[in-house]
């Protein structure tokens, strides 16, 4: 069963649902952070459907396809 992410977008309010190698691009693109970029990925493949993630410009939440 792949992993998809419900990825919001804080800073203008978007969401969208993706698979998990995905989220890379999207932290980068609001964090210019090669360090978050990188530790977003680890969280997702850390965890497990249902879990979530959330800071000032993004949520994650991890979610069974």
């Amino acid at each position: 069963m792949a992993k998809k992410v419900i990825f919001n977008n804080k800073v203008d309010g978007n969401e969208c649902n993706m698979l998990v190698g995905k989220v890379g691009e999207h932290v980068f693109a609001l964090t210019k952070s090669v360090k978050e970029m990188n530790d977003a990925i680890r969280w997702c493949n850390n965890h497990k459907a249902g879990d979530v993630f959330e800071c000032d410009k993004y949520r994650m939440e991890l979610v069974n396809e």
